[in-house]
């Protein structure tokens, strides 16, 4: 789908969507509770529509992990918090917020939206008490055996591809409906690390969406402004709206994570954009600004070829109706024809009529234009379903890498 967003956005309401990050952010730094009354005040001021889990937790083996070290559970009080949140707002629609169950894992290891999720909640429904009375007593095993056993998703500490992920995926949600998509985080680091990125690549934001970051310290929320002069809000550079749907997205987001995967060269997967082996802040820089460009520039070129490969199957889109519809025509044409002529004189003569003989040829090479454009959409959507575009399992080639990055070691980190 394309359009024109600066002719549509004047003529629909703003939406809000949100992406919210957990430690220290949305739960308390004691680790008592939320801040529920902090952003049910905020996401009701902008009317919010949509929330994202905007925590690094974005995978079982991470979620896991800090379970085991005593943290709570974050997934579900995301979940209560959306549900606490409609239903003290049930008297207005317009405040109705659905909360997205969709983790990167889903999209690393192409789960189904919602999968690892509740995969994490019902093990640790299932063993809620014996974690309680272990954490107790001091032994962080139980959780930790099941986190290792866990796969490790590649990412960013500066949760780039995050963000890259959740706004493509609420623009196909919208349907490309005008919206602000509010990020908020504790870290400035993060926050710098993501205004950067983002300014530098604002064709990586979908067209219809204006990215805002939001700091949070001790429950107070701030516009995020890493200087006195900068633009805190991000606007995209895209001209048009080319919606991906999450699987075309999720394509995307494996293939930058595997060029920055390639680009980093240390096996630190959960942090690809820091360096291991310095502490020298320009070191870090320098990691952070190539893996976060391999990435961008991966992601790009995966979406140009997305748009190529759409482009190239109308083709035949447009052959097998036009075909069809020829046929349909003249088919119909040739046999008033033939009965036109019947009636004045014998069926053998109207037959052999030169002007029902070409219109006879006629639908017969619309019918074999329109059964050839079939047969090559069908095969080129088999092909798209069952291959990569962008031929990532090959190391050789820009934008891939090898393909052990699909299988990498659990204890990666």
């Amino acid at each position: 789908m394309s359009h024109n967003p600066d002719k549509t956005h004047a003529l629909q309401r703003i939406r809000h969507a949100a992406s919210l990050d957990f430690d220290k952010c949305f739960m308390r730094r004691d680790k008592k509770g939320i801040y529920f009354d902090e952003f049910q005040a905020e996401f009701k001021a902008h009317e919010m529509r949509q929330l994202y889990m905007g925590t690094s937790r974005n995978s079982k083996k991470v979620e896991l992990q800090n379970i085991g070290k005593g943290d709570k559970a974050s997934y579900s009080r995301y979940q209560r918090f959306t549900e606490d949140y409609n239903k003290s707002n049930a008297h207005k629609t317009e405040l109705y917020m659905v909360f997205s169950l969709t983790l990167l894992e889903d999209a690393w290891l192409k789960k189904e939206p919602g999968a690892t999720f509740e995969e994490v909640k019902t093990w640790f429904t299932a063993n809620r008490k014996v974690i309680n009375e272990a954490l107790e007593e001091g032994d962080e095993s139980l959780a930790e055996t099941e986190a290792k056993a866990s796969v490790v998703v590649p990412g960013f500490s500066t949760k780039i591809e995050m963000l890259y992920k959740q706004m493509t995926d609420d623009a196909y949600q919208s349907k490309g409906q005008p919206t602000v998509f509010h990020f908020y985080d504790d870290s400035k680091r993060i926050l710098d690390a993501l205004h950067v990125f983002y300014s530098a690549h604002s064709a990586l934001i979908p067209a219809n969406i204006t990215l805002k970051l939001h700091c949070v310290t001790d429950g107070v929320i701030e516009d995020y402004r890493p200087a006195e002069e900068a633009i805190f809000e991000i606007k995209s550079t895209r001209e048009l709206n080319d919606l991906l749907d999450p699987d075309l997205s999720g394509e995307c987001f494996r293939i930058g994570l595997k060029a920055a995967i390639k680009a980093c060269g240390h096996e630190n997967l959960i942090e690809l954009d820091k360096d291991p082996d310095s502490a020298d802040p320009a070191d870090q820089q320098s990691m952070q600004h190539k893996t976060s460009h391999a990435f961008a520039q991966a992601v790009v070129k995966a979406e140009r070829q997305f748009k190529h490969a759409a482009t190239r199957r109308l083709v035949p889109v447009l052959g097998t109706a036009a075909g069809f519809a020829v046929f349909g025509a003249v088919s119909t044409m040739t046999v008033l024809r033939i009965m036109e002529l019947s009636a004045t004189g014998t069926l053998q003569a109207a037959v052999s009529n030169p002007v029902v003989i070409a219109l006879a040829v006629v639908a017969i090479l619309a019918l074999a234009a329109g059964i050839i454009s079939a047969v090559y959409l069908r095969r080129s959507n088999h092909v798209r379903k069952h291959s990569v575009l962008v031929t990532s399992s090959s190391p050789k080639q820009e934008g891939g890498v090898d393909s052990k990055a699909d299988s990498v070691k659990p204890d990666g980190q």
